[in-house]
């Protein structure tokens, strides 16, 4: 290139300097001929030659300097291009790295908010930590002050959703903040001083998501809660204060914790306020007299930690919770609607229904058909049908056989998957069934057991029974009370009547049906009540198959100058028997004619032993049938 702009610079050199000495030789020949008045005079073809070669000279140097001057001007712009691609590569580079790292954090905070798995967490840290290491050493852009900004952004954010929603969370919150504490942790490298913080918060969680606290179910329409005792009744008061006292001290720790250590002393109890505010709940529920703002006092604490709450299928917070408590009136005087379900805790509900039934019966508890009915829709509609049946179980532990049918036929219209059990207790009430059918735990229990409340059953309801027992797997372990008659006798005065008397006396009778009847003594318990014991009543088993399972219990009581006597018809199961045949003998024993003949023989025994005028039946009166 050098060569070619001398040549250039020569031939443009030569040609100005062949046009300065012509110009010059033109100027000598004006001058000449103005001062000789002649035109001989010229410049010589040698100094014509020297202009030329001058000029030559001087274009080339000027063009080997020109071509210096682009190749460098050339070579600027060709290393100004260099280091503009370089630092674009830089500036991708660090972008790509940058926008990764935003990625990372920014999926971790909307996983927060929804119901993500610890290992998705976990592998989105990993991911962080990665590009941290890829970057440690780097000069070239500020990855480490990057890295850092970003890192202090997300933990003041996860601490920041900690604050705010631990001192009423609700139960998505709750676990959005748990899910905070743990990525806190995970932020911190999995540094062990959180640990007890989230094992805190996960079993809080965890007990939130609990179908049932303080009201325990034993089967379907039978559960106990402890203040049916009554010795703990008589401290219901004291309870009362005790576990407000509670779960005051924990509220007022955990919203005022030091920031620079609550993070990792999160007060243990928290993980108790559920069975504490479910245990307060019911003792409010059960005092009297029923105080209503009490009640909602303590339900509000227990719903701030088990209500479920959905936006559009997404969770939520407390804060966005709250506002279906405490509803603002707009502009317009009207009830802003949210967008947001909140449906309460089966246990709720059944603790607002045991006190308005102890309050006012099955006619204050109808009021709440219309909430019962709202509540049951909302379960369905997030998913806790079982919820339904345990409030139905519920109404019927308490009696209220009207409500728990239609409690069970709204579930069954909204085609809500119903066990075989359901399905019979339902059928059992439209038939007009209104008792409760329960199978009895008397393991440990001694002595001839009875179950008392079957006296009132139809045909339906032992139907339900013996299929409620296939169905659990489990074998009848006492007898059932198909009648009872009873009978009050005057004594004369000093009148006695010993239970040695008596039983020769049976013993004489039983001797009259040919090894029909075996006679025993034993004591003998309801186990469907408390108090309902015989001490040493006479027991006749019946051994014909005529008169299979049919025992036969009688007992008398002195009383003043009266005797009390009592005589209850049994049906006693036998091992070799299945639950379908035992249903067929225990309904054969209502229309028994030999049973009733058999208490007439018992009757007649005390009558020849009071040997009075005064028989155990009143002219024309004869033992009362309990089944027609």
């Amino acid at each position: 290139m050098r060569i070619l702009y001398f040549i250039i610079g020569c031939i443009v050199g030569a040609i100005g300097g062949a046009g300065v000495a012509l110009a010059f030789d033109l100027f000598s020949c004006v001058c000449y001929i103005v001062t000789c008045g002649s035109s001989d005079s010229g410049i010589e073809n040698s100094a014509i030659l020297f202009f030329v070669i001058m000029g030559a000279l001087i274009g080339g140097s000027i063009g080997i300097y020109n071509a210096m001057e682009k190749e460098k001007q050339e070579k600027l712009e060709k290393q100004m291009r260099q280091s503009e691609a370089i630092k674009e590569v830089i500036d991708a580079d660090y972008n790509a790295w940058s926008n990764k790292l935003n990625s990372y954090y920014n999926a971790i905070g909307r996983k927060i908010y929804c119901n993500c798995s610890k290992e998705s967490l976990s592998q989105l840290y990993n991911s962080i930590w990665e590009l941290e290491k890829e970057k440690k050493e780097s000069k070239e852009r500020p990855y480490e002050q990057t890295f850092l900004k970003v890192w202090t952004e997300h933990v003041n954010q996860l601490r920041n959703n900690i604050i705010i929603n631990i001192d009423k969370p609700g139960y998505y919150a709750l676990s959005m903040i748990l899910r905070s504490m743990t990525c806190l942790r995970s932020a911190y490298k999995e540094e062990p001083r959180f640990n007890s913080a989230v094992n805190i918060l996960e079993e809080l969680l965890n007990k939130a998501q609990n179908k049932i606290y303080y009201i325990k179910f034993l089967q379907y329409g039978d559960c106990v809660i402890k203040i049916d005792n009554i010795h703990y009744e008589i401290n219901i008061e004291n309870r009362i204060e005790e576990l407000h006292s509670k779960i005051k001290i924990i509220l007022n720790n955990t919203g005022n914790g030091d920031f620079g250590e609550y993070f990792e002393k999160i007060n243990p109890e928290l993980s108790h306020i559920i069975d504490y505010a479910a245990q307060l709940m019911w003792c409010v529920a059960c005092k009297k007299p029923f105080d209503q703002n009490m009640f909602n006092m303590a339900s509000s604490i227990f719903d701030a930690y088990t209500a479920r709450c959905k936006i559009d299928n997404s969770c939520t917070t407390w804060k966005y919770e709250q506002k279906i408590y405490n509803q603002t009136k707009n502009n317009n005087n009207q009830d802003e609607s949210p967008k947001c379900l909140l449906n309460i805790h089966v246990e709720h509900l059944l603790a607002l229904i045991y006190a308005k039934n102890s309050v006012g019966g099955a006619s204050l508890v109808s009021k709440e058909k219309k909430r019962i009915a709202e509540w049951i829709n909302e379960i369905i509609d997030i998913g806790c049908e079982e919820e339904g049946f345990l409030l139905a179980s519920g109404l019927a532990w308490m009696g209220l056989y009207d409500l728990e049918r239609e409690v069970l036929r709204h579930l069954f219209d909204r085609k809500v998957k119903f066990e075989i059990e359901y399905q019979d207790r339902l059928s059992f009430l439209e038939g007009g069934g209104n008792t409760n059918i329960k199978i009895h735990d008397v393991e440990g229990m001694e002595g001839f057991l009875f179950d008392s409340s079957v006296e009132g059953w139809n045909k339906d309801a032992y139907d339900m029974f013996f299929r409620k027992l296939e169905m659990t797997h489990k074998s009848l372990e006492y007898s059932l009370m198909i009648s009872k008659w009873t009978k009050t006798l005057p004594l004369a005065s000093g009148q006695e009547i010993s239970q040695g008397q008596m039983e020769e006396a049976f013993e004489d009778l039983v001797k009259d049906f040919d090894n029909e009847i075996i006679l025993s003594r034993e004591p003998a318990k309801a186990v469907n009540l408390a108090n309902v014991e015989y001490k040493s009543p006479f027991i006749f088993r019946f051994t014909s198959e005529r008169n299979r399972c049919v025992t036969m219990l009688f007992s008398s009581d002195k009383f003043g100058r009266n005797l009390n006597i009592s005589i209850l018809t049994m049906f006693t199961p036998e091992k070799e028997l299945d639950n379908e045949e035992m249903k067929k003998y225990a309904l054969a024993i209502k229309d028994n004619i030999y049973v009733e003949s058999f208490r007439e023989s018992i009757c007649q025994v005390v009558d020849q032993l009071i040997k009075e005028k005064v028989t155990i039946y009143d002219e024309e009166e004869v033992p009362r049938k309990i089944f027609s």
